[in-house]
């Protein structure tokens, strides 16, 4: 079943933030004192190059994601890599029958992937990270692929990096603050940590500017209900079903700090316990109203980047494309890489 176009790609601009997180258990006030060092991304890289082939499931076992191919760029000897490219590949055994149509003859063919023998459709994921950054913080590109969420490339992409940490233990282990004395080993007790990686979408400077000068039109929070309303020389109860809060959407330049900002005061019980945000506003394109639903409690990155995280289209390619790859396509690299 083709998913993707054969003649471009989506792809999606964002930072990538390096973390670590603990992986021995301990008490918070000795994570407070341990010191946990965050390894920089050239540090990094030829750790998550060695973890090609790494294989983890979703959906109990649906969906099945590879990191097919993972690479430095460029590869030449008198220069060092300013970038890391990962191919990763996700595997739907969830697909429908896919049929195919002949317009001349109005022939159909039926392709069915066999399912109980481990096939499914397969699409590919490019993502781009450079090497050089600022702050714990790096550059990232990646292309939009249907089924693979950024949510979802994220925990892959700290699955790998659990891997790394896992592999490389005497990077990845800190002294304890308190010296202590394994009961069993005798030996001093040491920190276990991984690193991790946060995602933030890139804004879209001149979608965004075009918003904020229009400014959003109605922000409207939004709550079910659960009971009755008796009133008096009335049969049957009223039953309300939600309950909703309109805004002025008195937001100023910051557009997105105000929605989660509204969303994280009026998710909380004491402020109303609302579950849902509504956002309305102009498309500045299409000069149509546009109206986007947020849980308030996860304003997550997917929803934020079909509106307002930036976004290209890179084509022109030297032939036309497939939904999956084996191996990096240069081609794709080279075009990505003049994006960030």
């Amino acid at each position: 079943m083709a998913k993707l176009n054969a003649s471009e790609r989506l792809v999606t601009h964002h930072s990538l933030t390096i973390d670590t997180k603990f992986r021995t258990k301990a008490p918070q006030e000795v994570k407070a004192q341990c010191i946990c060092p965050v390894p920089e991304m050239y540090m990094l890289a030829p750790l998550i190059v060695k973890q090609k082939g790494l294989v983890h499931s979703y959906d109990s076992g649906n969906i099945v994601v590879t990191l097919q191919d993972v690479q430095l760029y460029p590869l030449l000897p008198d220069n060092s890599p300013t970038h890391i490219v990962l191919l990763i590949n996700s595997v739907d055994k969830n697909g429908s029958t896919t049929v195919v149509k002949n317009i001349n003859t109005n022939e159909r063919v039926e392709i069915q992937p066999k399912y109980e023998q481990g096939e499914g459709y397969e699409v590919s994921t490019y993502v781009v990270i450079s090497l050089n950054g600022n702050k714990r913080t790096y550059d990232m590109i990646c292309t939009s692929t249907p089924g693979v969420s950024t949510a979802r490339l994220n925990s892959f992409l700290d699955k790998i990096l659990f891997e790394v940490a896992k592999d490389n233990e005497d990077l990845f282990t800190a002294k304890h603050p308190t010296n202590v004395i394994s009961a069993t080993s005798k030996k001093e007790v040491k920190i276990r940590y991984k690193p991790i990686f946060e995602f933030t979408g890139m804004l879209d400077k001149e979608l965004f500017n075009k918003i904020s000068q229009k400014g959003l039109s109605d922000v409207i929070l939004v709550k079910d209900q659960f009971g009755t309303i008796n009133a008096p020389d009335v049969n049957s109860p009223y039953i309300p079903t939600e309950s909703t809060l309109k805004l002025l959407p008195n937001h100023g330049d910051n557009v997105i700090g105000w929605i989660k900002n509204v969303a994280s005061h009026f998710n909380k019980k004491m402020n109303g316990g609302y579950d849902k945000l509504k956002v309305k506003f102009q498309d500045p394109e299409t000069n149509k109203p546009r109206q986007v639903d947020f849980k308030t409690s996860n304003i997550n990155l997917n929803n934020l980047e079909k509106t307002f995280i930036k976004k290209s289209i890179i084509d022109n390619f030297n032939s036309r494309l497939k939904d999956s790859y084996v191996k990096i396509e240069l081609e794709f690299v080279v075009k990505m890489i003049d994006l960030m």
